[in-house]
C-alpha cells in the first residue's frame, strides 16, 4: 500500500502538530512535496532546512514502523539534503 498525498500530510500532521521551528520539505518521488514550519504541514515545497526524498513505498514503510529512517538512509532508499543535525532530530518524531 502507498499513500496519498493527503495520507501523507495526515500522518505528518499528528508528527509534527505544532509545525516545527525550521522548515523541512519530504518529497515523496511518486506522490508529491509536503512542506512543514512553524505555521503548520501544507501539501507543497518550501525554501527549507532539509530535504528528506524518498518513493512512497519507502515513507509508507517508515510511517508504520516497518523501516527505520537511518537504515533507509543507509540503503540510499531515503536521501538527505541540508542539515544532517536536523535530520537527525526529525527522525525522532517519525
Amino acid at each position: 500500500m502507498t499513500f496519498s498525498i493527503e495520507e501523507a500530510r495526515a500522518f505528518l500532521q499528528n508528527s509534527f502538530p505544532e509545525g516545527y521551528h525550521r522548515v523541512i520539505t519530504f518529497e515523496i518521488t511518486d506522490v508529491g512535496s509536503i512542506t512543514v514550519d512553524s505555521a503548520g504541514v501544507r501539501i507543497g515545497t518550501g525554501d527549507a532546512s532539509l530535504r528528506i526524498t524518498s518513493d512512497s513505498k519507502t515513507f509508507t514503510q517508515i510511517v508504520k514502523g516497518e523501516d527505520d529512517p537511518r537504515s533507509a538512509f543507509l540503503n540510499n532508499r531515503l536521501r538527505i539534503s541540508g542539515d544532517l543535525a536536523l535530520a537527525m532530530e526529525v527522525a525522532q518524531s517519525l
